[in-house]
């Protein structure tokens, strides 16, 4: 793995005035077939293509999964083995490829990563204490690699289940962890040990398909399911999608009321955007 950028592109201020004024942006659940990771190998998987489905909705920014039900880590890291180029046969920079896709034609990039990691021996879940710190410097590394490698415009943290407890919030180091994204110019969300208060965390992840009908006074973000069964992972062509008049008002509410939107679509397992919610966003733009 080559550590690209080693300057960041921006501060964490002037990325926060970007992000509140981008409104709209594809979150992206795509990961390795835990049924067959041995054998994954995508070999349609065109990121120019998802950038051009997500300019062609109006959409400013992308959030792929980068650590998620899986828990392989979906790039080539020389922080750990438990990357999906070592666990699979997929070989492709896909995250490198979105990443120069993106800038190409004037998107941000940003990246979700599951903080729970079962699989990993440093983990430990559900034992508590002192414990868990070689897994959190673990982390930290990891994180601090994915800023080096793609600069990203965000950290969308997720399942922080282990460090919900008041007790054992601290051994997250939530304050370092911030201090090391702003200085690359990357924001964190609240998911980052459940920071709701944003005491640390730089905006406010409301729960999965939900938003205010109002303005919070602090920047937030409501990432919602294209599908109606709320799944985020693929669904067939034959899935029912959410009515182009239904998620048409929830981006006008969140842009309305100081929020983004963050819409997500599930490729297929060759890395392709289902033609039904293409054109369900091609109908938003």
């Amino acid at each position: 793995s080559i550590l690209y950028a080693q300057t960041p592109i921006s501060t964490a201020d002037s990325t926060l005035s970007w992000y509140k004024d981008a409104k709209f942006g594809m979150f992206i659940h795509f990961d390795v077939d835990r049924r067959d990771r041995t054998n994954w190998n995508p070999d349609n998987l065109d990121t120019d293509e998802w950038v051009r489905i997500a300019k062609q909705a109006g959409m400013k920014y992308m959030v792929p999964t980068t650590h998620q039900s899986s828990y392989i880590i979906m790039w080539d890291s020389k922080v750990s083995t438990r990357d999906v180029t070592d666990l699979t046969q997929f070989k492709q920079p896909y995250l490198r490829e979105l990443s120069e896709s993106c800038k190409a034609e004037g998107l941000r990039m940003g990246a979700y990563y599951a903080i729970a990691d079962p699989g990993n021996p440093l983990y430990n879940e559900p034992d508590v204490g002192g414990e868990i710190e070689p897994y959190v410097d673990y982390l930290h590394n990891v994180i601090k690699e994915l800023c080096q490698n793609f600069q990203p415009l965000l950290i969308w943290f997720d399942a922080s289940r282990r460090f919900r407890d008041p007790d054992e919030k601290p051994h997250l180091r939530q304050q370092d962890m911030v201090d090391m994204l702003h200085s690359y110019g990357t924001l964190s969300n609240s998911r980052l040990g459940d920071d709701d208060a944003q005491k640390y965390v730089d905006y406010l992840t409301m729960n999965d398909n939900m938003a205010p009908d109002f303005n919070l006074g602090v920047p937030w973000e409501s990432a919602v399911t294209i599908t109606n069964n709320g799944s985020w992972h693929y669904e067939s062509e034959d899935a029912e999608l959410r009515s182009t008049k239904d998620l048409l008002h929830r981006l006008i509410n969140a842009a309305g009321n100081g929020g983004n939107l963050l819409l997500n679509v599930g490729p297929d397992q060759q890395g392709v955007i289902p033609k039904n919610m293409e054109e369900r966003l091609k109908e938003m733009g």
